[in-house]
This record gives C-alpha cells, sequence and structure tokens, in this order.
C-alpha cells in the first residue's frame, strides 16, 4: 500500500467515525450539569454568573467535539442549537442577568460564547490533508455516515429538542435541590433558636433561688410573666420563655423566705387578675 493509499485509509477512518446523531445526544446529556453548574455559580455570586455565557459555550463545544469526533461543518450547528438551548434555559430560569452588567457586556460574552461553541465542536483538518478529505468525501465511500440517523433533518431537531428539555430539567432538579437545603437549613435554624430559647429557664427550686439577689429574682419573675427579660440594672437582654407557673414560684418564694413585700403585691395582683379571667370565661 503506498503512502498516499494509507493516508487515504487514514482520512476515511476518520470520517466514517463521525456522528452527528451521537453529537446531539452527548450535548444533550451534558446540558444538564451545565445548567446546574450555572445556576449555582449565580446561587454563590450572581455577578459572576454571565461569565458562564462563555464557559457553557466552551462546555457546549467539548461535549459535541467528544462525542461527534467530527469535521463537518453541521457539528457547529449542532453545538450552536445546543448553545442556544442552554442560554435560553439560563435566561427563563433567571440566571443570566445580573443587573450589574451593561447590555454590551453580555452581547460581548455571548458572542465569545457562541464563537467557543462553534469553533471547539469541529476537529480541525490538517492543512496537508485538505486534499484528502474533500477527495473522499466526493468518492462516496462514506455511505454509513451519511445514513438517514445522521442527515440534518433528523439531528438538528433532535439536538433542539432534547437539549432544551434534559436542561429545564436540570433547572428544575437544581432549583429543587436548593429548596430543600434552604428549608432544611431554616429548619436548623429554627431548632437551634428554640434550644437557645429553652436554655434560658433557671431551676425554681429553693435551693437554686437562694442563690439570686432579690433583684435578679424579680427580674427572672418578669421575665417569666412578660416574655422580656431586664436584668437587675435594668438592661435589656432579649426574649424569655413565657412561664406564669414559674413566675408565681419565685415570687412566693420571695414572700416566704424573704418576706418581700413587693412580691406579696405583685403576687396578688396575678393571682386577682387569674380569677378574674376564671370568672369571665365561666360566664
Amino acid at each position: 500500500m503506498s503512502v498516499t493509499e494509507q493516508s487515504r485509509e487514514q482520512v476515511k477512518a476518520k470520517l466514517v467515525k463521525q456522528s452527528p446523531l451521537a453529537a446531539a445526544i452527548g450535548v444533550a446529556c451534558w446540558s444538564i450539569p451545565i445548567i446546574i453548574l450555572w445556576i449555582t455559580v449565580f446561587s454563590i455570586k450572581s455577578a459572576i454568573g454571565p461569565v458562564m455565557l462563555v464557559i457553557s459555550g466552551v462546555l457546549v463545544g467539548l461535549a459535541v467535539r467528544i462525542h461527534g469526533r467530527g469535521y463537518d461543518r453541521i457539528f457547529s450547528v449542532i453545538s450552536l442549537i445546543a448553545y442556544l438551548s442552554v442560554i435560553a434555559v439560563a435566561l427563563s430560569s433567571e440566571v443570566l442577568i445580573s443587573g450589574t452588567l451593561s447590555l454590551s457586556i453580555y452581547a460581548l460574552l455571548f458572542a465569545l460564547g457562541s464563537w467557543s461553541a462553534a469553533f471547539i465542536a469541529r476537529k480541525s483538518i490538517p492543512f496537508i490533508d485538505h486534499k484528502l478529505f474533500a477527495e473522499v468525501y466526493e468518492s462516496g465511500e462514506l455511505a454509513g455516515y451519511k445514513k438517514i440517523k445522521n442527515h440534518w433533518l433528523v439531528v438538528l431537531p433532535s439536538t433542539l429538542i432534547a437539549t432544551s428539555c434534559l436542561s429545564f430539567a436540570g433547572a428544575v432538579g437544581a432549583f429543587a435541590h436548593q429548596q430543600y437545603l434552604f428549608v432544611e437549613k431554616q429548619v436548623e435554624q429554627e431548632q437551634h433558636q428554640a434550644a437557645k430559647f429553652r436554655a434560658k429557664h433557671i431551676p425554681t427550686d429553693d435551693e437554686f433561688l437562694a442563690t439570686l439577689s432579690d433583684k435578679k429574682a424579680f427580674s427572672y419573675a418578669f421575665a417569666y410573666y412578660s416574655g422580656r427579660h431586664f436584668d437587675e440594672r435594668g438592661v435589656y437582654q432579649g426574649n424569655f420563655p413565657q412561664d406564669t407557673f414559674k413566675s408565681e414560684t419565685i415570687l412566693r418564694y420571695l414572700v416566704e423566705h424573704k418576706n418581700e413585700p413587693r412580691a406579696q403585691f405583685i403576687l396578688g395582683r396575678m393571682l386577682a387578675f387569674e380569677r378574674g379571667e376564671a370568672l369571665m370565661a365561666e360566664r
């Protein structure tokens, strides 16, 4: 076999390996992680979200190049269709516009992304092999490659439909996951706040109350009654768990063990108010 014939066979082998349909399916599958990456980047810092216009173009081009292994212009068209589909999903998901860049910057990023998608998608033909590639194309030896499944009427609509659907599904999944994490974080914060709130409770047995000054005991009695805690100097310390029974317990202790007239007066008013409410409820 001559050098020319050997080179011709090598070129033919490369062209036969081309698969526009595989490129369409591959880039559609890649659109899921691409749109998830876009949403993630935007959620972390929306100002750098528009940079994904370029990054997604590069990734789309790589997906078409890896799965299609093609030299024809159709691979660039496949890549552009997939790229535009991802852009449309990103725009509808509101992860494209950050509100901090001018329209000209968006146009530039979009142009770079489109060029990257189209350029990377196709393998380049070595300059010395251009003539051989043209001869093989014109010879009719690529019947397998030219099957209906690789025809543009099948491949291009398939690219548009599959990429749009899968990237949209990826966006829905990403937003659902983010919502789940947000709710989970909210629940954890609420549980933490509730635990922190409950930790404010103090023992109301005689032994513990004996360690408190009268002013401090009064502050806790008021805190349990009103739900607002002021220390003995009158400085507000935040919300406090409301528990009328514990408030009355502290006041009774001050009356019985400290003979505190103010505690007796307050306790009497509280009990009278509670009896009045009970009588109103009976009517």
